[in-house]
């Protein structure tokens, strides 16, 4: 399953509750990746309750065996970390925390990429990496948010965008949750991308091509077998002409036709 366990941290109580089982507020209020994370010392609880005043959705990312815990060590997984504070107005409540092994982020990823040479990436609404299909050092430090940018100020006004990696050229492309502003972007070989454009160019250029030939040589035998009576007639033309000791052009043509008409009819009694 996508999410691994839910953890529901209530203020001021020394327990929090997870869907199978309990554990001690400490498991989060103590974890030295969160407290950094949130700029405050482990284990001062008000602080840690104040970081989640606001109610927008916190987001950590924290490395293999980071949480105590016996599932956690063994998976040697990383884990994200969502945690939704509720308040009353005044103060937080409750903060709920969702466990979900970045192993089912990528399991989520992978199945949209079909070509192997893509990677794809996931990031959160701070523009932090969740994760990458395919984990290449120059692609983790990538400005995201100024290509983004670069994108939605061009006048093209596209959802793609071209740049260059160890000299190759890339396609980026993205697109942002509406509810949650996380993005999903995925980064793609210029050649393999338009390599199906160029291949269906070939062959439209080859059909039409065949086409053209085709049409010229059907063009050729319609006009060899409709003009064949008139060059046959010029040609006997030719020879009477030849033939006859007369300058007049008409009385040439006549002759020519009387022996059409003379041969037609020898034809016609055979």
């Amino acid at each position: 399953s996508f999410l691994d366990d839910i953890y529901v941290l209530y203020r001021g109580e020394n327990f929090m509750f997870s869907s199978s089982t309990s554990a001690r507020s400490e498991y989060f209020i103590e974890n030295k990746y969160i407290c950094e994370d949130l700029g405050i010392t482990p284990g001062n609880r008000n602080e840690f309750y104040e970081k989640f005043s606001t109610a927008a959705p916190r987001y950590f990312k924290l490395p293999k065996g980071s949480l105590s815990s016996s599932v956690y060590d063994e998976a040697g997984e990383q884990v994200i970390l969502l945690a939704y504070a509720h308040s009353d107005g005044k103060a937080v409540e409750k903060i709920v925390f969702f466990t979900i092994l970045e192993k089912a982020f990528k399991d989520m990823i992978n199945p949209v990429n079909n070509i192997s040479e893509t990677n794809n990436i996931i990031l959160n609404n701070h523009d932090d990496i969740v994760t990458m299909s395919d984990n290449k050092p120059e692609v983790q430090t990538l400005d995201f948010p100024k290509l983004i940018k670069n994108m939605e100020d061009s006048k093209k006004n596209t959802t793609w965008h071209s740049l260059k990696l160890n000299g190759e050229n890339y396609i980026m492309s993205y697109e942002e949750s509406a509810f949650s502003n996380w993005k999903f972007i995925s980064l793609a070989p210029e050649n393999m991308v338009f390599s199906e454009f160029i291949t269906a160019r070939f062959w439209f250029i080859v059909i039409v091509c065949l086409v053209l030939l085709i049409g010229v040589a059907f063009i050729i035998i319609l006009i060899n077998k409709n003009y064949k009576p008139i060059r046959n007639l010029a040609q006997i033309s030719e020879k009477l002409w030849k033939d006859e000791t007369s300058n007049d052009e008409l009385e040439t043509v006549y002759n020519a036709i009387n022996h059409l008409n003379s041969l037609n009819t020898e034809l016609k009694n055979q």
